[in-house]
């Protein structure tokens, strides 16, 4: 296990722990596995580093964890939001850091992370349908929604937000009243209710999360909902 610290263009330098493979020889190439995150690698993920990284080491990998900018050991400012240009921009240049020192192809994959499907065209507007079988589905064509996304490569992370689903709705009630019976004795009442229209709103995000691309029949079925069934609760006191 080495330390590192990974220049950037800019002048600040990145913190980095190498895991490497046992009698690794200069000059030699070794495939690297690069974990780019803001969680501490040296206190926030230590415990989980150590065996899942040594683990790849025996195996010929070099097992890289990398502090962003502005966090854990790294200098600099954490960037502005996640994703942000400038912390894509230093991922870009950790790559390339490796790819020289490592002797590697700099190829990035995230191997601890798959999506569920690539979208390639476009699948239709997100609603609410049925099946032949009455079952609530996200779109009105599934075979031609199917045709529209493809199988993730492998180590290849997916997309963010492509998919949105119809929303979420409810309205809550509630209703009070107190009663002053004579001095020092009062009797209260209280009526509320939750999601009083008993409207239902599916999880389109958690459906997608669960994409089966081997067959139309599950494909883009609604498993969950964002509300819950309408609910009333009642309450009588009396205080003295």
């Amino acid at each position: 296990m080495e330390q590192a610290s990974i220049p950037m263009k800019d002048g600040i330098r990145l913190a980095a722990t190498l895991y490497m493979p046992d009698g690794a020889r200069p000059g030699e190439k070794y495939p690297a596995l690069l974990e780019y995150l803001p969680y501490r690698k040296d206190d926030g993920t230590a415990a989980g580093d150590y065996p899942k990284h040594s683990y790849f080491a025996k195996r010929g990998y070099v097992g890289v964890r990398v502090d962003i900018r502005g966090f854990g050991a790294s200098e600099g400012v954490p960037p502005e939001r996640e994703y942000s240009e400038q912390e894509q921009l230093d991922g870009e240049q950790v790559i390339a850091w490796l790819a020289n020192v490592l002797n590697g192809n700099g190829w990035p994959t995230n191997y601890d992370l798959t999506g569920e499907a690539i979208e390639v065209g476009n699948p239709g507007k997100i609603g609410v349908h049925r099946d032949a079988l009455g079952n609530p589905t996200m779109f009105q064509n599934r075979d031609a929604a199917l045709a529209a996304f493809r199988d993730p490569f492998p180590g290849e992370g997916g997309q963010r937000n492509e998919l949105r689903g119809p929303g979420y709705f409810g309205i809550d009630m509630g209703l009070d009243k107190d009663w002053k019976i004579k001095e020092g004795q009062t009797l209260s009442f209280a009526w509320e209710a939750f999601n009083i229209t008993n409207s239902v709103r599916f999880d389109a995000a958690a459906s997608s999360n669960s994409f089966d691309l081997t067959t139309v029949t599950n494909f883009g079925v609604y498993g969950s909902t964002l509300t819950q069934p309408r609910v009333m609760q009642f309450m009588l006191r009396y205080s003295f």
